[in-house]
């Protein structure tokens, strides 16, 4: 135990669950030490008896596929009070001798079909403007996206006052070497004019990350799935789709549905995924075990699991015991 108090030793369910086997002789032959490997002390909602039993024999693909479509064109002129007119070249708010280029680039992005002009990221609210944006700009439409970034790995350091950007080179896993020094924030991986979400998906991702699972991507069956652009699956498989899934939240009475940008909510421990990614395409009995395998995680699950999670079965025998 630390003296902070934010571990526990590895016996320590066994002061309060000893007699556990009386009740589940599924857990006779189990060590106390080993019940994390399927209990999280901080996220059980993949796991608990009740869940499991309403996804028992569940087949390995979904055939109805979950989707959360975005929908800020449909909530933004509700939450921000103004219309989503389209705007052209002409109508740029930005000084004289704006760079054509970018120009360019503005006219043809989601922002300036949405009524977002140079002013709104550059100038908002009448203050001085600025070439280069800070992230509070972001913040202004976009408060639920640029929240999670603040509180993730990639926007961390951002949000605290006198620390500069997090950079690849700070990561404890491998990184593109030319990648090392760039600067993560919201134009790291959307760009400053263009800023679509496509690129933000795979390219820019593996723009940095150079791991073995990030590595394996491109030759994967979700890569294959993603690329096909199949039109009877609305979610794709990105990197993107599965480490900054889709949530819908609520503001008064209006549902907003935002991509969660801060993807340690899915990442550690791994099941945190099964719930808001996993369950969206495939069962339950598949995403625990492809989970548990950590070489089938390693080549991003280009095969199938060699190992099997039980807890199906153990709830299965536990629904016998109890009639």
């Amino acid at each position: 135990v630390t003296q902070l108090g934010v571990t526990v030793e590895d016996r320590f369910c066994i002061y309060c669950h000893e007699k556990v086997a009386e009740d589940r002789p599924s857990h006779d032959n189990l060590e106390f030490d080993t019940c994390r490997q399927c209990h999280n002390y901080h996220d059980n909602k993949a796991l608990y008896e009740d869940f499991v039993k309403k996804h028992l024999d569940e087949p390995k693909n979904l055939t109805n596929v979950v989707s959360l479509e975005r929908n800020f064109k449909e909530i933004y002129p509700k939450l921000l009070r103004r219309a989503n007119n389209l705007l052209t070249v002409e109508k740029h708010n930005g000084p004289p001798d704006s760079d054509p280029k970018y120009i360019q680039e503005w006219a043809n992005s989601s922002h300036a079909k949405s009524g977002v002009n140079c002013k709104n990221c550059h100038a908002p609210k009448d203050q001085d403007w600025k070439d280069k944006p800070t992230i509070g700009a972001c913040k202004n439409c976009h408060y639920l996206e640029t929240t999670g970034f603040l509180e993730s790995r990639h926007g961390m350091r951002l949000n605290q006052k006198n620390l500069s950007p997090m950079k690849p080179k700070f990561a404890r896993i491998a990184m593109k070497q030319d990648a090392l020094d760039k600067d993560l924030n919201c134009n790291s991986c959307h760009g400053a004019h263009q800023y679509e979400t496509k690129p933000a998906e795979v390219e820019s991702c593996l723009g940095c990350h150079d791991d073995e699972h990030s590595v394996s991507y491109k030759t994967s069956p979700h890569f294959k799935l993603w690329r096909s652009k199949n039109k009877s699956n609305k979610i794709g498989a990105s990197c993107a789709n599965c480490h900054f899934p889709r949530k819908e939240t609520k503001t008064g009475r209006i549902k907003h549905v935002s991509v969660d940008h801060n993807p340690n909510n899915t990442l550690r421990p791994n099941q945190k995924m099964i719930r808001p990614v996993c369950m969206n395409c495939h069962g339950l009995g598949f995403s625990l075990d492809a989970l548990g395998d950590i070489k089938l995680i390693s080549n991003n699950f280009s095969g199938s699991p060699e190992n099997h999670i039980k807890i199906i079965e153990m709830v299965k025998e536990r629904i016998k015991q109890k009639e």
